[in-house]
This record gives structure tokens, sequence and C-alpha cells, in this order.
């Protein structure tokens, strides 16, 4: 594979034409626990894939560098975080708006958001 290129085209993604029915989908393989499991083991496999992508790109090596396990990790938790957010919105938030919300608040080290930031004043 070319250095740069992935595996999978972008151009091969289809926008999703129905929003609601995926969500419903979604909503469903995360109370079904017998598909809990399972999308936790699709999430590891993922999270492999990730640092095996990031340690090529950077240099990295796989097994002696925590950085490519690290932002795997973050990337992941990220996804995770935003499926959960878009789920327990009403209405639900587009998941490609808050994934790239999500991954540009990790790429600049989680910064805090400006506004709705409550300030507590010392005990």
């Amino acid at each position: 594979m070319a250095r740069g290129r992935s595996r999978h085209s972008a151009s091969r993604c289809a926008p999703i034409a129905d929003a609601a029915q995926w969500t419903a989908g979604a909503r469903m393989m995360v109370s079904e626990p017998a598909l809990q499991g399972e999308m936790l083991r699709a999430g590891a496999i993922a999270e492999a894939e990730i640092a095996a992508a990031v340690a090529d790109r950077t240099g990295a090596d796989l097994r002696q560098d925590l950085y490519p396990h690290l932002v795997a990790s973050a990337v992941v938790a990220a996804i995770n975080t935003v499926m959960a957010h878009h789920l327990r919105t009403d209405p639900p938030v587009p998941v490609g708006r808050l994934l790239g919300d999500a991954l540009t608040r990790v790429a600049a080290g989680l910064s805090t958001p400006c506004a709705r930031i409550a300030v507590r004043s010392p005990r």
C-alpha cells in the first residue's frame, strides 16, 4: 500500500440515505446484549488497524512505541463518545458533524469549549 493512501476509498462511502433509520439501527445495536460484544470486538479490531496505520505513517514501531496506540485509543474513544452523544440528543446531532468536532478537539489537546463553561467559585 502506498504511503498516505488508505485501503478504503472515501469515494466508496455514500451518505446515509435515511438518518432516522440509521439512528434506530444504532440504538438497537447498543441496547442488544448479544450485539454489544460484537461491537466491542469490532472496536478492538478498528483500534488495532488505526494503530498500525499511525505507526506506518509516523515510522513508529507498533510493538515498542506508545504513540500509535495512544492515538488509536483516542480516536476510538472519540467515536464511541460521538455515538453515545448522537443517540442521547433529541433531535440527534448528525454524526459527521460530531465526529469532526470531536477529532478536532482531540487534535487540539481537548481544549475547553468557550461557551457553556460553568465557573465554580472555590469553597
